[in-house]
């Protein structure tokens, strides 16, 4: 389509098509005068249907001499032009009777044969547009308006929504068991997740299940804009077990709040309310939480919740712009998991922000797995499900969902977090935010292989960001005559090769060139890498995870290993490799 057939850029196309007369956008206004056209009623310029993002709309010009040729003039400025207040009567001209109603920007030809035309308006789903108002107005050949035989109709303005989330007046929010209490009605919504936002400040003056302390253990702790760096934390004080040093009551917000003492939580914050766990027999600490966010101005309807930890809480993203087409809809093999219950089990927050291997013990039972392992198993067989021929209309509730647990990580990353490969812990982090940013076109989360690389040095320098990259690596010589620093027992036949090491970014000693030498290799590391790393070759993404040795890791694992469970945590993942893999 060639460039004058554009009226917004890249979106919009012209058209002959004759359009019925249907109600007028809301918000649309005449603008200026018109001259010339049928006699008596004249020509007319409108605007019909809706001006939101992603939306089509149509610019009907009728009333117009038939047949005739014209220009459309469009743009998004109106008021003034180079210092000349518009409208511009145009009798100067001796086009008396009109006016000009825009800046003349951007101009389309076109031949009306009955004297009516329809030009689609076809806003793109880019939040710049949001607010933006467009003028039009058409000028045509009629010899009979005036002495320039030109006639034109009034212009015509209309702005282009700002889909706001709908919101209420509110004293309390209840989410998961847990209660939020305002000291005065606040204006409140929900993000496309189902967690809640106020908009501007939230004076707290009660939390429920309130602080508890039980046998000198505090339960029921709240944090704000949890620092990821650090695990330091404020929910539960017993809640690393015997590393409860790490409990700081200073962290906790939920102490000591009343009517007298509110929690004041300005607009651009996030705070975490968390509920304790009694069950012994579970390895967390914690039940559940919930996430209030703090916002300056409503939201966007549609919107994903910004991250829970760390200080940017920026509202960046929504559903409406996510690029479903990057789902591949491949048949999925025998015995897939039902797609409403594998949705469900994210539709709470993955509280998921200790940079160590003891924040398993974070994570709350019903909002998700507490393993490394396990979680990651759920994620690779969550996102393989997205990439199925499921009804897509179902696929995107589950994708969506994912994403958003991409958004989370990402921020936890971005403010100094990170997830070791140490055993079992540290898995299933690095493919949700190459998800995400695959599905939202976001160079920042897609960019995360380049900018977090998990490596040990020759020098011996490490940097440790993600599991499956902390532990996978391919076989070296790292000095004269040594391989390996000096560990695994590696021969230099070995060197090259892609292997697997305990905790290799941190400990190369804790590596071993024998395949049986530790019981992690199989029980609980790879086996639940397989879907992640299928997705990654289905979706394009192996350039942008940007760690090789992990891709060939994981081919040599799936044709060593034997016993089902061994390779692959989840029996449906690993008939979906054995499917697909020689395909990607």
């Amino acid at each position: 389509m060639s460039g004058h057939m554009r009226l917004l850029p890249l979106a919009l196309a012209a058209s002959l098509l004759f359009v019925s007369a249907t109600a007028r956008s809301q918000g649309v206004q005449t603008v200026g005068n018109g001259c010339g056209g049928n006699a008596g009623a004249g020509a007319s310029l409108d605007l019909v249907g809706t001006l939101d993002l992603g939306s089509t709309s149509n610019m009907v010009a009728r009333g117009m001499p038939a047949p005739t040729a014209g220009v459309l003039l469009y743009s998004f400025h109106g008021g003034e032009w180079n210092g000349i207040q518009l409208p511009l009567p145009l009798q100067g001209l001796g086009i008396t009777g009109c006016s000009l109603a825009l800046r003349p920007d951007m101009q389309m030809p076109f031949w009306a044969v009955n004297g009516t035309m329809t030009w689609p308006v076809r806003i793109p789903r880019l939040r710049s547009y949001e607010g933006q108002t467009l003028y039009g107005q058409a000028f045509f050949i009629d010899p009979l308006a005036n002495a320039a035989g030109i006639g034109a109709t009034p212009g015509v303005s209309g702005t282009i929504a700002i889909n706001e989330a709908p919101t209420s007046m509110v004293s309390s929010i209840t989410q998961w068991g847990i209660t939020f209490v305002f000291a005065h009605p606040v204006r409140a919504g929900q993000f496309a997740g189902g967690d809640w936002f106020v908009v501007g400040e939230a004076p707290i003056v009660d939390m429920q299940p309130p602080v508890a302390i039980v046998g000198g253990r505090t339960q029921n702790g709240a944090m704000i804009d949890p620092d990821p760096s650090t695990p330091s934390q404020g929910y539960d004080s017993n809640l690393y077990s015997t590393y409860a040093g790490f409990y700081d009551p200073a962290l906790n917000c939920a102490l000591g709040i009343g009517a007298a003492t509110p929690l004041v939580l300005a607009a651009g914050h996030s705070l975490v309310k968390t509920i304790s766990s009694t069950d012994t027999t579970r390895v967390p600490r914690l039940r559940t939480a919930a996430v209030l966010t703090t916002v300056p101005t409503v939201p966007r309807v549609g919107s994903f919740r910004p991250p829970y930890a760390g200080t940017d809480h920026q509202v960046r993203f929504d559903t409406g712009m996510l690029d479903l087409d990057r789902l591949l809809a491949l048949s999925p093999t025998p015995g897939a998991p039902d797609l409403a219950t594998e949705t469900a089990r994210f539709e709470r927050v993955w509280l998921d922000h200790a940079p160590s291997w003891i924040g398993r013990m974070m994570h709350p039972t019903d909002n998700m797995p507490d393993y490394g392992r396990d979680l990651a198993s759920l994620l690779g067989e969550a996102m393989l499900l997205c990439n199925t021929n499921l009804p897509l209309a179902q696929r995107a509730l589950l994708a969506q969902r994912i994403v958003q647990i991409g958004i989370d990580d990402y921020g936890v990353l971005h403010a100094g977090g990170r997830w070791p490969g140490t055993g079992g812990h540290g898995s299933g982090r690095k493919m949700p935010i190459l998800f995400a940013g695959a599905l939202l076109r976001d160079p920042a989360m897609l960019g995360i292989g380049q900018g977090y690389v998990s490596q040990r040095l020759a020098s011996g320098t490490a940097t440790t960001f993600f599991g499956e990259d902390c532990q996978t690596f391919y076989v070296a010589q790292t000095g004269t005559g040594v391989i390996n620093w000096g560990y695994g027992d590696y021969s230099p036949a070995d060197v090259g090769r892609a292997d697997w090491g305990f905790a290799h970014v941190d400990f190369p000693q804790d590596d071993h060139a024998a395949w049986d030498s530790s019981p992690y290799r199989v029980c609980c590391t790879a086996n639940a890498w397989v879907g992640h790393v299928l997705v990654a070759r289905m979706m394009g993404l192996v350039p942008a995870w940007n760690h090789p040795a992990l891709f060939d890791y994981t081919d040599r694992y799936m044709t060593t290993a034997t016993t089902p469970w061994e390779r692959a945590w989840s029996p449906w993942v690993a008939a979906m490799w054995d499917s697909y893999r020689q395909q990607f």
